[in-house]
């Protein structure tokens, strides 16, 4: 964004993130039943080894965008978002990295970067998984809490943050 706009003129405008997020919606949606895994809503807690892996990197990744830790967020993400991210950065004339900025890439009508965020439902799908979390929004501009979702992707026996 621009200084001069709504937002703070560090962090990335909600039309951008919402374009990745439903390219990512889109991606995940081709994807075929097996090994379908699903924390309820309300109950999130982890019943598999994959659900806990996926619940913790996105309880780790909240923590990371809450506290403003641009590179603990920025290392949980997949290469392509970090690239992304910087690249997006770059096309707005905005200086830093993934690594520098990452944590201001957040929009108020989205739970990452928000005050005490949580998880409250998590599905996984073969290597992707979506966690749907919570928060209270920092903004005048968000009324009440937030809900938005985080997609991930299984490395080896890592999850990564592939869109928030």
């Amino acid at each position: 964004m621009r200084p001069g706009s709504t937002l703070n003129s560090r962090r990335a405008s909600p039309r951008r993130l919402a374009a990745g997020a439903a390219a990512v919606a889109i991606a995940l949606g081709g994807c075929d039943d097996a090994r379908r895994s699903r924390v309820p809503a309300g109950n999130p807690t982890p019943r598999t080894h994959d659900e806990r892996l996926a619940t913790q990197r996105v309880k780790q990744f909240l923590s990371a965008m809450e506290q403003h830790d641009h590179a603990r967020a920025c290392s949980m993400m997949t290469p392509k978002l970090r690239r992304a991210i910087t690249i997006n950065l770059r096309m707005d004339s905005d200086t830093g990295t993934c690594h520098t900025r990452a944590a201001d890439v957040y929009s108020p009508a989205k739970a990452p970067g928000n005050t005490d965020p949580r998880v409250v439902q998590l599905k996984i799908l073969r290597d992707r998984a979506t966690a749907t979390v919570t928060a209270t929004s920092n903004s005048a501009l968000a009324a009440g809490p937030v809900e938005s979702n985080i997609m991930l992707e299984r490395r080896g026996e890592q999850w990564l943050i592939a869109n928030f």
